[in-house]
Formats: structure tokens, C-alpha cells, sequence
């Protein structure tokens, strides 16, 4: 039962993790790769840098949803030690 309780809470905090990443646009710049022989070339696949630094510049913002699957995450991990006690 601790075992569970510790992978959900795992899962939960990486997700939640994910979450604020993805919101603090710490993936953008990230380019696209094609496969060779592949002429098909998308519009932002060339995003100027200083854009970029713009964007990776600004304050990361934490969402609640990300606020409560960290809570929760880290709650089922400190269950999950206590159970094992």
C-alpha cells in the first residue's frame, strides 16, 4: 500500500514539476528536427533569440493546478513514509 501511495506521489510532483515548466516557457527555443530529405519546414521553427530571451526572462508563474498536485504529491510521499514506520 506505501508502495503505491509513493509511486502516485512521485508521479504527481513530476507532473506538477511539468506543469511549471512548461508555464515558465523554460521549453521555448527548442527546435524541431527533420528527417534528412524532408523539405517541409514550419513557420516557427526559427524563433529569433532574442525573443526568446524575452520570453525565458519573464517570472515563472505557478498555476494551481501545479500548486495542487505538488501538495498532494508530497503529502501521499510523507503517507507513504509514515505507513512504512
Amino acid at each position: 500500500m506505501s508502495n503505491v501511495f509513493f509511486i502516485l506521489g512521485l508521479l504527481l510532483v513530476v507532473i506538477g514539476a511539468v506543469m511549471i515548466i512548461a508555464k515558465g516557457h523554460l521549453f521555448t527555443g527548442w527546435r524541431i528536427f527533420h528527417r534528412k530529405g524532408d523539405n517541409e519546414r514550419f513557420e516557427n521553427e526559427k524563433i529569433p533569440a532574442k525573443e526568446i530571451g524575452s520570453k525565458k526572462n519573464e517570472s515563472i508563474v505557478i498555476n494551481d493546478f501545479a500548486k495542487l498536485f505538488l501538495t498532494v504529491g508530497i503529502i501521499w510521499i510523507l503517507i507513504a513514509i509514515l505507513i512504512t514506520l
